[in-house]
């Protein structure tokens, strides 16, 4: 009997020891979560970290604890199993409609805006290449025959009695894919492009047809929408630029150049600039020209030339 009683008190002793460990380390542990995930309990009854945790609070994590314990489960996987019933984020349907519908009208009204910034970006780029691949061309074939052929504008070198043959021979130096003499829409050379006759149509509503047609036959009938289209010569590049000499026989003293040919817009200002040859004592250079009104929105050919050179 002596030896029951004994046996009964050690046992109680035992689990009083055994109790009191787990909850010191019960108490340890949810101080270990506070630091490393916030409050596990939300009740202030319930939580280890104020005065008021009580006795059945302590039992509760107690059996949470000892049956976590005797499944092996690790602490962190403890914390996030175990804190879900305590507090449960989210939001509501209505919450995430308004959220959605915010969303997509601040998108609504930057994305135009950054869509033509990355295009005007692009096309500055595609313009700054193809003035450089023709100006180096223009370079190479000075440097092959020791002399400038007899096309470019300057103060005393405005000239056209050789543009012809430089016409002619400049697609030695460039990758040249295709050449149309003539008839370049026709022979699928160049898209419809408008000419100036037909841009100013559009954008000038206080010039006759018979004023537009005054006009650009004293200043630059060489871009009129029929003379582009059927008469003057044009070469497609390899990465598919398209060179329009102003008139049969001018060459590349003053041209139209699609930055990025067929792909479009196709439209004056955007992808379709004009340009020249100039020489002064340091030789020859290639440059923005006139003749040439900017769809709405496009730029003037001084401007693109600065944006993509001296990036103003």
């Amino acid at each position: 009997m002596r030896e029951k009683i004994k046996n009964a008190t050690i046992l109680e002793k035992t689990v009083k020891s055994d109790k009191a460990q787990m909850l010191k380390q019960v108490q340890h542990d949810m101080g270990w979560f506070r630091h490393s995930f916030g409050a596990l309990a939300p009740d202030k009854n319930l939580s280890p970290f104020t005065s008021h945790f009580s006795r059945r609070a302590a039992s509760r994590i107690i059996r949470v604890v000892a049956g976590v314990t005797s499944r092996s489960t690790s602490r962190v996987g403890f914390a996030i199993a175990h804190t879900a019933p305590y507090r449960k984020f989210g939001f509501t349907l209505a919450e995430v409609l308004i959220t959605l519908g915010i969303i997509g009208i601040v998108a609504a009204m930057t994305m135009p805006s950054l869509i033509h910034k990355y295009q005007e970006k692009v096309r500055i780029q595609q313009y700054k290449k193809a003035i450089s691949l023709i100006s180096q061309a223009v370079a190479s074939q000075y440097a092959a025959n020791g002399v400038y052929f007899e096309c470019y504008y300057g103060s005393g070198y405005d000239t056209l009695s050789q543009c012809s043959e430089m016409f002619n021979d400049i697609p030695k130096y460039l990758k040249v894919a295709k050449y149309c003499e003539n008839n370049a829409f026709s022979n699928g050379c160049i898209p419809d492009y408008d000419g100036m006759d037909t841009m100013l149509k559009d954008s000038d509503n206080n010039m006759s047809d018979e004023d537009i047609q005054d006009f650009v036959h004293k200043n630059c009938v060489g871009y009129e929408k029929n003379q582009i289209k059927n008469s003057n010569p044009a070469l497609v590049l390899s990465d598919g630029t398209i060179i329009v000499s102003y008139l049969p026989n001018w060459g590349l003293k003053f041209f139209l150049l699609d930055i990025n040919g067929k792909k479009g817009p196709n439209k004056w200002g955007y992808d379709m600039f004009t340009a020249q040859l100039t020489r002064s004592k340091g030789g020859l250079s290639l440059g923005p020209a006139g003749c040439m009104a900017p769809a709405k929105g496009g730029l003037t050919n001084t401007q693109m030339y600065e944006k993509a050179f001296y990036g103003k």
